[in-house]
């Protein structure tokens, strides 16, 4: 059974570092960039969203536990935000390489959807990456379905 707390700023620094790293990686093999480019990018964009970290209103910041081997244990984490007009957008669920393909992604979305609907939202929103394969099957699995989809050609130099 998955479960949840709030994260410590410790649990939510190294979060936010893993999913730059992450992030960045995609966002280049998305976007044909450097991975420079991407990093910038992406840093700029947690920065615009979390200008008091943590703290910023509105958004949540969960550290997902289970049981393992008779043993709580952290295996992941969870980070949504409520906009202003009360929906919520899904930022990040992430799971432990060690603990996936166990169905905690799953839990974790029901989490957040739990959440949302005591929040009084009326859509969960989110981005995956096109290459994240497992990620699309899954909120497809869960209802989701595609809003928006943006296209890249890279040109040769001539």
């Amino acid at each position: 059974m998955l479960r949840h707390r709030p994260m410590t700023e410790r649990e939510c620094r190294e979060y936010l570092a893993r999913k730059l790293d992450e992030d960045s990686r995609c966002r280049a093999a998305a976007e044909f960039c450097t991975l420079d480019a991407a990093r910038r990018e992406v840093a700029g964009h947690i920065a615009y969203l979390l200008p008091s970290g943590l703290r910023t209103d509105g958004h949540t910041f969960w550290t997902l536990l289970a049981e393992d081997g008779g043993k709580e244990r952290e295996i992941g984490a969870l980070w949504f935000q409520q906009e202003p007009n009360g929906d919520v957008r899904l930022w990040g669920i992430d799971i432990d390489p060690d603990q996936r393909r166990r169905g905690f992604a799953a839990s974790a979305l029901a989490l957040a959807e739990a959440e949302a609907r005591r929040l009084g939202a009326r859509i969960v929103r989110l981005h995956v990456f096109p290459q994240n394969q497992a990620a699309q099957a899954l909120y497809r699995k869960r209802g989701f379905s595609p809003t928006n989809v943006y296209m890249a050609k890279p040109l040769d130099p001539q």
